[in-house]
């Protein structure tokens, strides 16, 4: 876990090479994304021209919006107790005018599925703002991989693992931004990786990782499970990563560096609701886990290497 300090030549090196193979590696995350955060929408059209198909028979206006509204919550990766706000705020189904509004898309700045029984508003982020997220997303990819690139300079091993890790976390931080989605294809290849590195590599402490694991995910479902919680399983699935990633130690410090990011934005929306500036009813939790980890990665290391 501890090794020679890297010399001047790499600590040089290493950024260059490190920013080059993330500008590359940022323009397939931003496709990645795109992805990811179209299919809650495409699935939701898929449901409503499906159901407006049956709509022309007698009853069928009822069944066709309660089956609507079951697919949905049965299709959702993240769905646990609370999720329910979170997806309701984010296609939440005009019946009079036959359009679903995603929240915070300006007016002109949403592209609609049409179908039969209603549309669904893509994030301008989706459509007009293609060009701007691809360039901010592959931005952040290379500084952030240059950092890597700086903080594990001389430790080839570990610092492709940690810019492997830093891409999960900025996959899960953006869908999630998007689309309030941590999805599924990407906590669960994460978990088992992180899992087995941290259990396999040479000198790591395995007991500090299942316990970051344990103590992370514990934490996690325990919010996830209050009545009322706006927390989803999917915010459950990456914490379970990066305690893994990071062990007991490190993901308690990145909880840490996630409840003060998270709580400087919770009372940033709330002055905003008190002042009427902006009525805010919900917010997103990827990216502050993300934040607390990145944070923790870069300044303190890993499960599996400690600067």
């Amino acid at each position: 876990m501890f090794e020679d300090s890297p010399t001047s030549a790499e600590v040089d090196v290493a950024p260059i090479l490190m920013t080059v193979l993330g500008v590359c590696v940022g323009l397939a995350l931003d496709e990645l994304i795109s992805r990811l955060a179209r299919e809650p929408f495409e699935r939701r059209e898929a449901d409503a021209a499906g159901n407006g198909a049956a709509g022309s028979r007698p009853g069928s206006d009822t069944r066709a919006a309660d089956h609507d509204l079951a697919a949905m919550r049965a299709s959702e990766d993240d769905a646990a107790p609370g999720d329910g706000l979170r997806r309701d705020n984010r296609l939440a189904h005009r019946g009079d005018a036959g359009v679903s509004d995603a929240p915070g898309v300006p007016a002109g700045h949403a592209l609609d599925f049409a179908g039969e029984s209603g549309q669904v508003a893509l994030p301008w982020s989706l459509t007009g703002g293609r060009a701007y997220r691809r360039a901010l997303v592959v931005a952040l990819t290379a500084v952030l991989f240059a950092l890597v690139g700086r903080a594990y300079a001389g430790q080839a091993p570990a610092m492709l693992v940690a810019a492997a890790y830093v891409s999960v976390l900025l996959t899960c931080a953006a869908t999630d931004i998007i689309s309030y989605r941590v999805p599924n294809v990407v906590t669960y290849p994460a978990i088992v990786g992180a899992l087995l590195i941290g259990l396999l590599w040479p000198g790591a402490d395995r007991l500090s990782v299942a316990g970051g694991g344990l103590l992370a995910g514990g934490l996690f479902l325990a919010c996830a499970l209050l009545p009322g919680a706006p927390m989803g399983m999917g915010d459950v699935k990456l914490a379970v990563f990066i305690g893994f990633a990071l062990g007991f130690v490190l993901v308690v410090q990145a909880m840490l560096v996630m409840a003060i990011t998270g709580g400087a934005v919770a009372l940033v929306l709330l002055a905003l609701k008190v002042l009427r500036v902006r009525q805010v009813t919900y917010m997103f939790y990827a990216p502050f886990i993300a934040t607390g980890a990145v944070v923790v990665l870069l300044a303190q290391g890993s499960a599996i290497h400690r600067f």
